[in-house]
C-alpha cells in the first residue's frame, strides 16, 4: 500500500531477494497490488501481478484485473493458485503490508478505500483453502510457518486464528521498521534447515538489521510454536472467563446509588 507509493519500500525488499542465491529446490513467488504507485521493476499499479523470481530475475509469470487486496477472497484466490501451480513439500507465506493489532488485521489496498484482512478473514480463506485442497491437506495438513512483516501482529487473537493452520508465526508485537525483514535471509536459508532453525535465523538477521540502522532497541520479532498454541488460549479464555463472572457478579451486588 502507502509503504510503497510513498516510499518504495516494497521494491527495495524485492531487490534483497534479487540479490539472493536461491536454491533450484525452491520456488520463490510474489504477488503484486495495493498500491497507488510502484518505484522499481515495471510492477503495474493497475493490476494483480505474479511473479517468479529465479537465477536474480523478476519474471512475470501471470497478471489479472485488479482487486481489493483487503479482500478474503483475493486472499483466497492467491492461496489457491500458488499453491495449485507450485506443490511444494513445504511452504512458508509472507504477508507484507501495514498491520493493525488484534482488530485491524493486515494488507490495506491503497486502491479500494485502505480496507484491510482482518484475522477471522485470514482464517475463512485458510480454510477455504484448505477445503478445495483437501486430499493434498490429508497429506500436508498445515503450512509450515506465516510470517507478518508488519507491525503488530504478535499478539494471542491472531495466535487463536491461524493456530489450525500453520505450525509455526513470525510476527512483532510492535512497530516494524521501514526495512523490514532481510529477505535474502528468507530467500536462502529456507532450504537449508528445519523450520525452527529458519525462523530462528530470520528472528537474529532481523535483529541484526535493526541494530545497523540504530532501531534494535524499539523493535523485536518473535517465533512462535504454534503447536502449543492450544493450551495457551485455554488457559487465557479460562482466566477471562472467570474475570468476567466476577465483574458480572460484583455488579450484580451494585444498587442504583452505588
Amino acid at each position: 500500500s502507502n509503504l510503497e507509493s510513498r516510499q518504495g519500500l516494497a521494491g527495495k525488499d524485492i531487490d534483497e531477494l534479487l540479490e539472493a542465491d536461491i536454491p533450484d529446490n525452491v520456488n520463490v513467488i510474489l504477488e503484486t497490488g495495493g498500491a497507488k504507485k510502484w518505484h522499481s521493476h515495471n510492477i503495474a499499479s493497475d493490476k494483480l501481478q505474479r511473479y517468479l523470481i529465479k537465477n536474480h530475475e523478476l519474471i512475470l509469470i501471470d497478471e489479472t484485473e485488479n482487486a481489493d487486496m483487503g479482500s478474503a477472497e483475493v486472499f483466497h484466490d492467491w492461496l489457491k493458485w500458488a499453491t495449485d501451480n507450485y506443490i511444494s513439500e513445504r511452504n512458508v507465506l509472507v504477508i507484507w503490508d501495514h498491520g493493525g493489532n488484534a482488530t485491524e488485521g493486515v494488507c490495506y489496498d491503497e486502491n479500494y478505500g485502505f480496507k484491510g484482512l482482518k484475522q477471522s478473514e485470514l482464517s475463512t480463506a485458510f480454510r477455504d483453502w484448505g477445503i478445495s485442497r483437501e486430499k493434498i491437506q490429508r497429506e500436508y495438513p498445515k503450512i509450515d510457518m506465516i510470517i507478518f512483516d508488519t507491525c503488530f501482529m504478535g499478539n494471542i487473537e491472531t495466535i487463536s486464528w491461524l493456530k489450525d493452520y500453520f505450525y509455526y508465526m513470525i510476527a512483532s508485537e510492535v512497530i516494524m521498521p521501514g526495512g523490514g525483514l532481510n529477505y535474502r535471509v528468507i530467500a536462502e536459508e529456507f532450504a537449508k534447515n528445519d523450520d525452527e532453525s529458519y525462523g530462528r535465523a530470520i528472528c537474529d538477521s532481523f535483529r541484526a538489521k535493526c541494530e545497523e540502522t540504530g532501531q534494535a532497541e524499539k523493535t523485536e520479532l518473535s517465533l512462535y510454536d504454534l503447536t502449543q498454541a492450544e493450551e495457551s488460549v485455554s488457559v487465557l479464555e479460562s482466566v477471562f472467563e472467570k474475570e468476567i463472572a466476577e465483574r458480572r457478579k460484583s455488579i450484580e451486588h451494585l444498587t442504583p446509588q452505588e
